[in-house]
């Protein structure tokens, strides 16, 4: 089912899918021609307003609606604020097109991450089990916030986990939660796996790298992603042999916070002080990454 429905001044069908699953679309106009200047796109300006006459198509389906609206409402704001509102389409199509990629990116990093530190925590638990004496078990203990539940008798601790690892070493767990990283912890005996104690050792130990660093430099790609465009085709212009002014910086901080990335109120410095630090070290790490040094 599709409700029009209006975010902003912009109008969007609403689409409620199986499963209470949330779906929005927007159907932008922007200046093709003055877009196809900066970026590539497979087809000329002129196929691109003849296969989408009643605008170009974006689905959002990884927000709530109560955020789409936050987000909207923010980059209408924006416009004003900044004198944009003739770049509307153009700026929100060319954001919404590459935040969807750095989505994709952040979820798949973080999918990833949390599968290897799963695996981490289970093959400390299976190594150690699997190395101890069933005499020398002490206790298992559950904790939640706010209580504690310990199982004290060696004979029970013995035979949960026990359990445990052999389901385990059957394969019965969730794919879900673990993902292929549990295939670290086996070796393939003929069609069956076995639980290896070395792998274990090397996968209880693994040293876990966190997606942070590459989420801040996806984050720092967005705003750099529209910067040619921002600065031949607008007037925020960076300052004379520089790469930014404090007004370019103030507009990234507020697409930023826009999109929920940052929060003016958690930052000790200016909001345009910190978006240069912030991109700076983007462009070190780029310099670094293509030059070598």
């Amino acid at each position: 089912m599709k409700i029009l429905s209006r975010v902003g001044n912009y109008l969007a069908f609403f689409t409620l899918v199986p499963f209470n699953k949330y779906m929005l679309q927007f159907n932008f106009h922007p200046n093709y021609q003055r877009i196809h200047k900066h970026f590539q796109w497979p087809v000329t300006p002129e196929q691109m307003q003849v296969e989408n006459p009643t605008g170009y198509p974006i689905v959002i389906d990884w927000w709530d609606e109560e955020r789409d609206k936050a987000v909207f409402n923010s980059f209408q704001e924006i416009l004003l604020k900044y004198d944009l509102v003739e770049f509307g389409d153009d700026l929100l199509l060319l954001l919404l097109l590459k935040y969807k990629l750095i989505e994709e990116r952040i979820y798949d990093l973080e999918l990833d991450y949390n599968n290897r530190k799963r695996a981490k925590d289970l093959a400390m638990f299976l190594l150690l089990a699997k190395q101890t004496p069933k005499n020398k078990y002490n206790k298992l203990v559950l904790a939640t916030n706010t209580d504690t539940a310990k199982v004290n008798d060696p004979d029970l601790v013995a035979w949960i986990s026990q359990l445990i690892t052999e389901n385990i070493e059957k394969g019965n767990y969730p794919i879900s939660l673990l993902g292929l990283a549990a295939d670290d912890m086996y070796t393939e005996r003929e069609n069956n796996k076995e639980l290896n104690l070395e792998k274990l050792s090397t996968a209880a130990t693994v040293r876990l790298i966190t997606p942070a660093k590459v989420i801040k430099e996806q984050q720092a790609d967005l705003c750099l992603f529209i910067y040619k465009y921002l600065v031949s085709e607008t007037d925020i212009k960076p300052e004379p042999n520089t790469w930014f002014s404090d007004k370019l910086l103030n507009f990234y901080f507020d697409i930023l916070e826009g999109f929920q990335y940052v929060d003016h109120l958690k930052i000790e410095s200016e909001p345009k002080d910190w978006t240069r630090t912030f991109l700076m070290n983007r462009f070190k790490q780029l310099n670094s990454y293509f030059t070598g040094k």
